[in-house]
């Protein structure tokens, strides 16, 4: 009578969850589309900024202090050499996959020099 005891326990611990394969192929095909939104967005915005700054323009993100839009807002110019900023993840995540994952684009700029 000991001996069936364990054997109906260990027994319970293997179904208390009980997925289908169609369950799982739903839920990691779901996980796949909204990981490829996020990665398509933080590319694209990697690939114009790298382009942007290869003409001479100025990129600032919406985490940097020096963000040119508020200061406008409260009528103070942007300084000519920012502070370090903090980065808005995880440092060792932001260097592995880049800022773009993390941070918008909110202020481009850039000068006309055919002039």
């Amino acid at each position: 009578m000991e001996s069936s005891a364990p054997s109906k326990l260990r027994r319970r611990r293997w179904c208390w969850r009980q997925y289908s394969i169609s369950t799982l192929l739903l839920a990691v095909t779901i996980l796949g589309v909204v990981l490829g939104l996020v990665t398509n967005r933080a590319e694209r915005q990697r690939r114009a900024v790298a382009a942007i700054r290869e003409l001479g323009a100025t990129v600032r993100y919406d985490f940097e202090p020096d963000n040119p839009r508020g200061l406008m807002a409260l009528g103070r110019p942007p300084a000519a050499n920012p502070p370090v900023q903090e980065l808005p993840g995880p440092d060792w995540l932001c260097r592995i996959l880049g800022v773009d994952y993390f941070a918008d684009v909110v202020y481009v700029q850039a000068f006309d020099m055919t002039d």
